[in-house]
C-alpha cells in the first residue's frame, strides 16, 4: 500500500513539474511572440495555437519519460490539464463558447497521449 502511495506521488510530481516548466516556457515565448511578430491577430492566433499543440506533445513526452507505466494516459491527462489552464487564462480576456473549449481539450488529450506514445516507443 505504501509503495502505491509513493508511486502515485511520483506520477503527480512529474505531472506538476512538467506543467510548471511548460507554463513558464509558454509565458516566455508568448511574450517574445508578442514583441517580435507584428502580424495580424488571426495569423498570430494560429501561430500560438500551433505552438500550444507542440507544447502539449512535449508535455506528453516529458510526463511519459518521468513515469514507468501508462505513459500515453499520463501524457494525455497532462496535455489536457495544460490546455485547460491555457483556455482558462484566455477566457479571462474573451468569453468562450463551450464547444471550442471541449474540442481543444479533446485535441490536447490526443496530442498529449501521442507525445506519451512517442516517449514510450523511444524508451524501449
Amino acid at each position: 500500500m505504501e509503495e502505491k502511495k509513493i508511486y502515485n506521488m511520483m506520477i503527480l510530481k512529474g505531472i506538476l513539474i512538467g506543467l510548471l516548466i511548460l507554463l513558464i516556457i509558454s509565458a516566455v515565448l508568448a511574450t517574445i511572440y508578442s514583441l517580435v511578430f507584428t502580424f495580424s491577430t488571426a495569423i498570430l492566433n494560429k501561430i500560438l495555437l500551433v505552438f500550444s499543440f507542440l507544447l502539449v506533445i512535449y508535455i506528453g513526452f516529458y510526463i511519459a519519460r518521468r513515469v514507468d507505466n501508462f505513459g500515453w494516459l499520463n501524457g494525455g491527462l497532462g496535455g489536457m490539464i495544460f490546455m485547460g489552464i491555457i483556455v482558462l487564462l484566455g477566457s479571462l480576456a474573451v468569453s468562450l463558447s463551450i464547444w471550442p473549449v471541449l474540442l481543444l481539450l479533446i485535441i490536447a488529450l490526443f496530442l498529449g497521449g501521442f507525445g506519451g506514445i512517442i516517449c514510450i516507443s523511444l524508451k524501449s
